[in-house]
């Protein structure tokens, strides 16, 4: 699950979503230098340790990744996983989940003002959170 967080009016919501998109597309394409995949891998052996410094902490990250759904098995492997990674394998990944058509949007606001222009995106789907 990928999330991206904003704010924008009404009348901007469906260009930002585009904008987001074509970024997100531009990424699939790209081919993360060597160096800078040793630099993610060196920064998480130094972080990772520290999100698990004390009980706090450690059940706040296992809450965080099991509401997400991922279990328990996978976060014990997560940093042997990254010492896996390479560029091609990471571009693979992005060219296969970072696809528009692979996407689900949820955008919230009033319906009435978004609606018509977010159409012209595809199909919505509207669900009702409360009285508008």
């Amino acid at each position: 699950m990928l999330r991206i967080w904003g704010a924008a009016p009404a009348e901007n919501a469906t260009e930002a979503i585009v904008q987001a998109m074509n970024v997100l597309e531009e990424l699939s394409a790209l081919r993360l230098p060597q160096k800078e995949l040793d630099e993610t891998r060196y920064y998480f052996r130094g972080y990772a340790p520290m999100l698990y410094e004390n009980v706090s902490s450690a059940v706040d990250q296992f809450v965080k990744f099991l509401s997400s759904g991922v279990d328990l098995p996978y976060q014990e492997g997560l940093l042997k996983e990254i010492e896996l990674l390479t560029p091609l394998s990471l571009q693979n990944a992005a060219k296969k989940y970072l696809s528009r058509d692979k996407m689900t949007l949820a955008v919230i606001g009033s319906k009435s003002t978004l609606l018509p222009s977010l159409s012209t995106l595809g199909k919505v789907t509207v669900i009702r959170l409360e009285e508008e």
